[in-house]
């Protein structure tokens, strides 16, 4: 950990593990991706790049006496190699803060640290689900992978719109041999149209949540206009994690110190069939 410098931050143990506590705690609240996303890793920050393979191979087994039969075997058709980038926001303590500490025993307020955590996660859940242009390094999210089945997005202010919805790119996912776990992803918005009476004095989001074993999320890293139902598991996407959610000390700046919250990691999108998005 000595890339970190922690020992070189003129904060005590205690301190640190506050700032740990609160930027953990401050991720986990907002981190929707990695509650439905499988986890590889951490591998530790030395790990700059992955193998991403796209499966081929995803019809059905076959069975037999002799086990003569052919079947396609489930293979990489395309392998290419992925860099992890490195997701970051920084943070000042300032020098009379931390004086106060030491001669009065003021408590330190590491909220700010907290903040900074905030960004880092928002910023990890609009890769995991936008993607995005990194230095001229392209990455694919769930809601724009190439070869994913996109159906139409209808209007959810209509009671029971939602629900024909989410059952129509259920069975889509089925009928392509993709089965449960699943997981529905909207925006906040359209989570709070889903609490609408739809029969027998049930709310619409009741009806919903029983087609999704994996859950029913919400988060402003999806945009309105669109939905995300997938197949979960290792087998169509991962996220791989070199280096995991922590906090680094850079250094002294106009008599202040600067800490970074940073993690390095990138979402692997291993069968694209196994993701629908409802688009407006």
């Amino acid at each position: 950990m000595e890339y970190l410098d922690r020992q070189s931050a003129p904060i005590s143990a205690d301190i640190w593990e506050k700032v740990d506590q609160v930027t953990v705690g401050a991720a986990r609240k907002i981190l929707t991706g990695r509650k439905f996303v499988d986890i590889l890793g951490p591998f530790g920050p030395g790990v700059q790049t992955v193998n991403v393979d796209v499966y081929a191979g995803s019809d059905y087994a076959q069975t037999g006496i002799l086990a003569e039969e052919s079947t396609h075997p489930v293979r990489p058709e395309g392998r290419k190699l992925l860099t992890l980038p490195i997701i970051y926001k920084d943070f000042h303590l300032y020098w009379r803060d931390l004086e106060s500490s030491k001669k009065f025993g003021m408590p330190v307020d590491v909220s700010v640290a907290a903040a900074a955590a905030s960004f880092v996660a928002f910023k990890e859940d609009e890769l995991v689900f936008q993607g995005g242009n990194i230095e001229g390094m392209a990455y694919e999210g769930l809601l724009n992978a190439q070869g994913r089945n996109v159906l139409p997005l209808g209007d959810w202010t209509n009671v029971g719109s939602a629900f024909n919805d989410a059952l129509k790119a259920v069975e889509t996912l089925v009928e392509k041999g993709y089965y449960t776990p699943l997981a529905l992803v909207v925006h906040p918005r359209n989570f709070t149209k889903m609490h609408r009476v739809y029969e027998s004095g049930v709310l619409e989001i009741e009806h919903v949540k029983e087609l999704f074993e994996a859950g029913v999320y919400r988060t402003p890293a999806v945009p309105e206009n669109k939905a995300l139902v997938v197949a979960t598991g290792p087998q169509n996407f991962d996220l791989v994690i070199a280096q995991d959610l922590t906090t680094a000390y850079l250094g002294p700046i106009e008599m202040n110190h600067q800490f970074r919250v940073l993690e390095s990691l990138a979402l692997r999108i291993k069968r694209p069939g196994a993701v629908v998005t409802l688009e407006a």
